[in-house]
């Protein structure tokens, strides 16, 4: 096809005066008629008639001519008739696509993300197009659509900016502001998508936080609404506030009434794959949680009712004072104190980790642990470590019965939730026998006294009697002579005489924390109560750190790609919840201020390289992910972040860098 300057050099030397003359429209008229359009749209062109040059230029089949004297005219019916014989080239990419470079060239993006849709090209040229026309929303869509989530909400960018433009002032409008607002109903569309793709990537935390955003810049009504509000009800439900996610379905429109969607039950973030052993109250399960995709026990303490006879005012204030004192226990993070993932005292639920051990029950048998006593004072001493640090912060346990204790995959008995004592009204019956509550039960509190410290001291002290003794309630006289003294003390019929927990622990000098101590040292090969070879005692220490905001995701994400012998272990990560390796004894931090680029290997920096791993996130430029990590990493570095190992290694330290 010809070049449109060498059009006029077909023209003879009369058409070529013609045009000196001036006389360009009759010309190209003549042309037209001769079926020479391709020449007529030229003529007209030279005189800047470029509607009508778009004109002949399209009879004439010279569409990529067309559609650049249609941009040069700036009339919108002349951009539409290209438009339509682009439309009618579906069958033709490489002219589509030349059309959108030039559109593109042009700088008329929205129009080339049209045409590079007709050519059905890559979502992410279309999106880029789209970007380049300012409309980010459009592009993210896009991306969306074509399922690619994690590049759409890349696309979308940092929203937390845009649901608070608004003044300081403003009031009520300033709150809620309307969809008529062009700002502000960009702001709550790019929300309520941020809302959607952060709940097919996974992310309910996200989801709620974008949802809640959305409805403050307008999304309450009509369609959008409605999404926004199942989004968010569907995030506050996986987040454990299953009320608060009911209560947004509520305010549904009146002419469109919203039904609850199934996963808003309670019972439906979880899959009961079996039954337990109710040791509280009412019935306990074992099942996976669906959001989290954690194991765990399931206990529905009110079970025991039915639909008919629903509990009264009595049982929901047991719940009540079971649930507060549970929750500030398993707050502590003690690792002798069993973590409780969730109390709902409306349905009576209650959900643990899935124990991983024996129940401390099944471990008070014949012939006990009087051949193995450094293993039996080891497990009351990791019992105490807890219980002291309940009553340091006020608590009283109340019901320290070993078919409530389970013992973690370390053999370490982990004690059941702080303040069982008051589901005791709840109970048709108990897992332990009565053998199991007598032997136990504090004799003050068999006479009908409220459960104390000093009760949870001697049902420890009843408890290491029967473990020795492999039966409960032995006689002292039964046990080790090492031993008879200091239990004497913990079951004395006057509380007070008993010592506190931690002044137990003082006198026992048991290192609570020596795991191969804890796991072996059995009585013999032959007894079943032995445990386990002897074990690392760095085994299973670990620590849980929460980024900080600073940290993007993608940096995150970027992170956990990166392997890096420098670097401080990754166990596990949930969200931006990192789980490190401990650092072992011996280890020491550098001092803030000192120059630690001098002192650390220059590959611990550049090996900071997640591009060329398998797992890396997408990147249209690998070298982007590498610096992006890496300036990350040196922005929140100084002495401070180096820890020197005990062989005099030099190691980045996560657990500071991640919170900063």
């Amino acid at each position: 096809m010809a070049r449109p300057e060498d059009l006029g050099g077909s023209l003879d030397a009369a058409a070529r005066a013609r045009l000196d003359a001036g006389e360009h429209e009759g010309l190209a008229k003549e042309l037209a008629r001769a079926n020479r359009h391709a020449e007529a749209g030229w003529v007209l062109e030279q005189i800047w008639d470029f509607a009508g040059a778009t004109a002949h230029y399209l009879s004439g089949g010279r569409v990529l001519d067309a559609l650049r004297t249609a941009i040069e005219s700036a009339a919108p019916a002349a951009w539409q008739s290209v438009f339509q014989v682009l439309a009618d080239a579906r069958e033709q990419p490489e002219l589509l696509h030349e059309a959108a470079r030039q559109l593109e060239r042009r700088g008329r993006h929205d129009d080339a993300a049209q045409v590079l849709e007709l050519a059905e090209a890559r979502p992410e040229l279309r999106a880029a197009a789209l970007m380049n026309a300012g409309d980010r929303l459009a592009a993210a869509q896009t991306l969306a659509e074509a399922g690619l989530p994690r590049r759409a909400l890349e696309t979308l960018g940092p929203l937390d900016t845009l649901a608070g433009h608004h003044g300081a002032d403003g009031g009520a409008q300033r709150l809620h502001p309307q969809l008529s607002n062009p700002a502000s109903a960009s702001s709550a569309r790019e929300h309520a998508l941020a809302a959607a793709l952060s709940w097919d990537l996974g992310d309910a935390e996200a989801t709620a936080r974008h949802a809640q955003r959305a409805r403050r810049a307008g999304a309450l009504e009509g369609e959008l609404g409605r999404q926004v509000r199942t989004l968010l009800a569907r995030a506050l439900s996986s987040l454990g506030h299953d009320l608060a996610g009911q209560l947004v379905l509520a305010e549904a429109d009146d002419d469109e009434p919203e039904r609850s969607p199934s996963e808003l039950a309670p019972q439906g973030r979880y899959r009961v794959t079996a039954t337990l052993p109710a040791a509280y109250a009412g019935a306990a399960y074992v099942g996976v949680d669906r959001v989290s995709l954690q194991e765990v026990e399931l206990h529905l303490l009110v079970a025991e009712y039915g639909e008919i006879e629903r509990p009264g005012p009595a049982v929901h204030q047991a719940l009540d004072r079971f649930a507060a004192a549970a929750l500030r226990a398993s707050a502590l993070g003690h690792p002798a104190i069993r973590p409780v993932l969730r109390i709902d005292t409306e349905i009576g639920l209650l959900a643990m980790p899935r124990r991983e051990g024996p129940v401390l029950r099944s471990l008070i048998r014949p012939p006990g642990l009087e051949q193995a006593t450094a293993r039996a004072r080891s497990m009351v001493a990791f019992m105490l470590d807890g219980l002291a640090a309940g009553h340091a912060a006020g608590l009283v346990h109340g019901s320290l019965l070993p078919s409530q204790i389970v013992c973690d995959a370390l053999g370490r008995p982990l004690l059941g939730p702080f303040g069982a004592h008051h589901l005791s009204g709840l109970m048709a019956t108990r897992t332990g026998g009565l053998e199991e509550l007598l032997s136990m039960t504090p004799p003050e509190q068999r006479g009908g006294a409220e459960p104390t410290q000093a009760g949870d001291v001697y049902m420890v002290g009843a408890l290491w009697a029967a473990l020795l003794a492999g039966q409960f309630a032995p006689s002292l006289d039964d046990l080790p002579a090492g031993d008879q003294d200091e239990i004497a003390l913990l079951i004395d019929e006057d509380p007070r005489a008993r010592p506190t927990a931690r002044e137990t622990l003082t006198r026992l000098r048991t290192p609570v924390e020596d795991l191969s101590t804890l796991a072996g040292g059995g009585p013999s090969p032959e007894d079943s109560m032995r445990g386990p070879a002897p074990l690392d005692p760095r085994l299973g220490r670990a620590l849980d750190v929460v980024a900080a905001d600073s940290w993007t995701d993608t940096e995150l994400d970027l992170l956990c790609t990166a392997r890096n012998p420098w670097l401080q272990n990754i166990l596990d990560r949930e969200g931006r919840v990192f789980r490190l390796a401990a650092w072992p004894d011996g280890c020491h931090t550098l001092d803030a201020t000192s120059d630690w680029q001098r002192l650390v290997d220059p590959l611990a920096l550049e090996l900071l390289d997640p591009g060329s791993e398998p797992n890396a996130p997408e990147s249209d430029d690998l070298r982007d992910l590498n610096v992006t990590l890496r300036e990350a990493v040196i922005a929140r570095m100084d002495g401070a972040a180096i820890v020197v190992t005990a062989a005099g290694e030099l190691m980045l330290a996560l657990d500071s860098l991640l919170r900063r």
